[in-house]
């Protein structure tokens, strides 16, 4: 049995779209790219969010790290063009079946978030 790479797109959708953004996720989808590789971090309150990195400077409004922000703040900030840093649930339900995900733990262990 041989097994064809499939592709996978990381960071910004071959720079299209804003990296971990819903937006790179639904051009994946309409170009039918087959997985999307995305990262989640974890903000001060505990809470998991698609995020690259732990420093909200240069990728969104906002500046500090998301390890020391609330949800509440973190979800006011902008990634792009009125687009806010979301939940992997929202990767999940807009993925669905049309697109596989690849999820990194970024600098979490995977206790924190069980």
């Amino acid at each position: 049995m041989r097994i064809s790479p499939g592709i996978i797109t990381h960071k910004r959708a071959g720079f299209h779209y804003k990296e971990n953004s819903l937006r790179a996720l639904r051009w994946c989808i309409e170009n039918q790219i087959e997985w999307r590789e995305i990262d989640v971090a974890l903000t001060g309150d505990g809470r998991v969010v698609v995020f690259h990195g732990d420093n909200l400077g240069g990728s969104t409004n906002g500046s500090g790290l998301i390890a020391t922000k609330d949800y509440d703040e973190i979800k006011q900030l902008e990634i792009g063009k009125e687009e806010s840093i979301s939940l992997p649930r929202d990767f999940l339900c807009t993925a669905k079946s049309k697109v596989k995900l690849h999820i990194e733990l970024k600098g979490i262990e995977h206790h924190k978030i069980c």
